[in-house]
């Protein structure tokens, strides 16, 4: 029969300071752009494979608010195995949301807010500066790799876990309920670590 239908992709002019907020059921992957390609981090690209086109609902849309400096991608109706991938500006901030099992790749941003919220999905962050970094799951897990650089808000409930590498801000909070609470370096002026009936496993924290 017919192959996979391409991937179905935008290409936005954008502010290079803006804002993306995502609101989806699958999952999201977010880089930025290639310098090199882009050197006036100008643009925001979107891809979305795989999952059933032509079937859905309510398939991705892409909304851009010139006056408020926002892209919003909404789908409701997309499967789970759809994936969206975006290349932003580095600067952009970011305030994701998924639900169900969608999970969130975010790798080398660096922004003043970063927001993410999962419900079973797991979140990827790699190498991420900003102000401030608020990542909540209902039973997802949270994994840092490379250093998360920012005043830091964790909350992970039911089984959701979080497993930190490198974790830098002046202030920290994370809170697991039954979940894995897990990290090797922590440099915070005020950090605090809890869970409910987790293990909290500590490499080095300097304060």
């Amino acid at each position: 029969g017919p192959g996979p239908p391409p991937p179905r992709e935008w290409a936005l002019s954008v502010s290079p300071r803006g804002r993306l907020r995502v609101r989806v059921p699958c999952q999201v992957s977010i880089r930025p752009l290639d310098p090199q390609r882009c050197p006036g981090a100008d643009r925001l690209l979107v891809a979305v494979s795989g999952g059933s086109p032509g079937r859905e609902r309510d398939p991705v849309r892409v909304e851009h608010d010139e006056a408020l400096g926002q892209v919003a991608i909404v789908a409701d109706g997309v499967d789970s195995k759809t994936a969206v991938d975006i290349r932003t500006p580095v600067k952009f901030d970011l305030d994701i949301k998924t639900s169900g099992t969608g999970c969130v790749k975010i790798q080398k941003i660096e922004c003043d807010n970063c927001k993410i919220e999962t419900e079973k999905g797991t979140s990827v962050l790699q190498s991420i500066k900003s102000h401030k970094i608020d990542i909540r799951t209902n039973g997802g897990k949270v994994i840092g790799l490379g250093t998360l650089y920012g005043n830091t808000d964790i909350c992970a409930t039911e089984k959701g876990s979080v497993n930190i590498e490198k974790l830098q801000g002046t202030t920290i909070n994370i809170s697991t309920e039954d979940g894995l609470l897990k990290t090797k370096y922590l440099y915070a002026e005020s950090a605090s670590l809890s869970s409910e009936s987790g293990d909290i496993m500590l490499g080095s924290v300097h304060g």
